[in-house]
């Protein structure tokens, strides 16, 4: 066993872990996720709640891919054109915003709205959506906490490799001549 490796090792490895909790943790305080639609009874639509968005927020929404079709509007064309007595999905169509991020992997379908101005959105559907959305407040806060939970990944795997390899070593050999050495300036 060789102690220098082994401490090295177990040190990188709680450090490691130390640092993905907390990008892990940190990280994923920043990000609410909902499933609540109000059904309104006036226009027949599925609302979310409104969201306050700031111009450095995202709106995530991810949903399985039979999932009704939702919109994104802002304020103004929620009021005009989906928060009537009969809105036609025509209309609210054709006044909703699009994603800057429209992904389907394996039957779910994710998509990213960042490119906005800053305001009250709401999410709107024709039927129940079986989607969830999140507000990404400030992205880049969030990007470092990622970075920092592959950081401690990473450190932790290296962490525990030198640990197993300063456990496996067999202790260094020491020279007979500084035994000699060690043991006359003993006596």
């Amino acid at each position: 066993m060789r102690k220098r490796i082994l401490k090295i090792g177990l040190i990188m490895l709680v450090v490691g872990i130390v640092i993905s909790g907390v990008g892990l943790f940190a990280g994923d305080s920043l990000i609410h996720t909902y499933t609540d639609f109000t059904h309104e009874s006036t226009s027949g639509l599925y609302v979310s709640q409104p969201l306050n968005l700031s111009s450095s927020a995202a709106v995530t929404v991810i949903g399985i891919s039979s999932s009704p079709k939702f919109y994104f509007m802002n304020q103004t064309d929620y009021d005009t054109y989906a928060n009537v007595a009969s809105p036609s999905s025509s209309n609210i169509s054709s006044h909703s915003l699009s994603p800057s991020v429209d992904e389907s992997i394996a039957g779910t379908n994710e998509q990213i709205f960042d490119a906005h101005v800053p305001g009250t959105y709401y999410l709107i559907s024709f039927s129940a959506p079986n989607i969830s959305y999140s507000i990404d407040s400030n992205l880049l806060q969030a990007a470092i906490y990622g970075f920092l939970l592959v950081i401690g990944i990473l450190m932790a795997i290296a962490g525990f490799v030198l640990t197993i390899v300063g456990l496996a070593m067999r202790p260094k050999m020491q020279n007979p001549d500084d035994l000699m050495a060690q043991y006359e300036k003993k006596n």
